[in-house]
């Protein structure tokens, strides 16, 4: 499947335009009027002979668009260090872009890892991005997909980052987390308390320099698997639901008591 709707004239829209053509020539002509009209979102549903121009065009080939990832199927394990959230300003994408473009340019073992940017697309923030910045090949924005997908991609993926300026509670990180993802975020919200660990915090306010030095340190450390799998340990003792409604409960209680 390619979805190019992640390309600023076709982000916002509710129509869908699905083909399957058996003349490649007509097909690629297809695509590329397609890329001029506007209010389209288009998937293409016959993939060969056109990844290279997906690729030129930055749109993304999602292999698990259109069927269930089935969980006895083993992930294939990918140089990816991926993001899951709104592509908008206030998520820090500027910055973690600016130092993917520095790590790339500077260190050639990046050029064998993907960035993949998974999530809603804001049109005029990625319309901005693209005019300030060429954005290399390897960054992949996948735009919204199932929830059931984004954990296929987590599952496949070395290490998860969330370089935002807000947050809560994000459940992107403790998913992660359970997954057995290292995780690199931003110190803000519940995440310190979550990661508890200085060295995979970012600080606020998000600088790339300090995202391209956390990434190449965490992508060059040889525990990657061993700090994902503490990782999913304070999950498990920390933020399953037979330990946390536990707490809830008692919580509850006393406040019923006292009042």
């Amino acid at each position: 499947v390619v979805d190019i709707s992640t390309l600023p004239e076709v982000v916002q829209s509710n129509m869908s335009l699905i083909m399957d053509f058996k003349t490649n020539d007509r097909r690629l002509k297809i695509i590329e009027a397609l890329l001029k009209a506007p209010n389209k979102e288009v998937k293409i549903l016959s993939r060969e002979n056109i990844i290279d121009y997906a690729k030129e065009n930055k749109i993304y080939i999602d292999p698990t668009e259109g069927k269930k990832p089935n969980p006895k199927d083993p992930p294939i394990e990918k140089k990816e260090i991926t993001y899951v959230g709104w592509v908008v300003k206030t998520k820090g994408i500027r910055e973690l872009l600016k130092a993917w473009i520095e790590l790339c340019n500077t260190d050639s073992n990046f050029k064998a890892w993907n960035l993949k940017i998974i999530g809603p697309i804001n049109a005029d923030f990625f319309t901005e991005l693209k005019n300030e910045m060429l954005i290399p090949n390897n960054v992949i924005f996948t735009n919204k997909i199932s929830h059931e997908n984004v954990i296929f991609e987590l599952l496949s993926s070395s290490v998860f980052i969330l370089p935002s300026y807000t947050e809560g509670f994000p459940n992107a990180v403790l998913e992660a987390m359970s997954l057995g993802l290292p995780v690199l975020a931003s110190k803000v919200g519940a995440i310190p308390e979550i990661l508890g660990n200085d060295k995979f915090l970012i600080d606020v306010p998000i600088q790339s320099n300090e995202i391209y030095s956390k990434i190449k340190n965490i992508v060059s450390n040889e525990n990657l698997k061993v700090i994902g799998e503490e990782n999913r340990k304070t999950i498990i003792t920390n933020y399953i639901d037979s330990i946390v409604c536990p707490k809830y409960e008692r919580l509850w209680k006393n406040l019923l008591e006292k009042h």
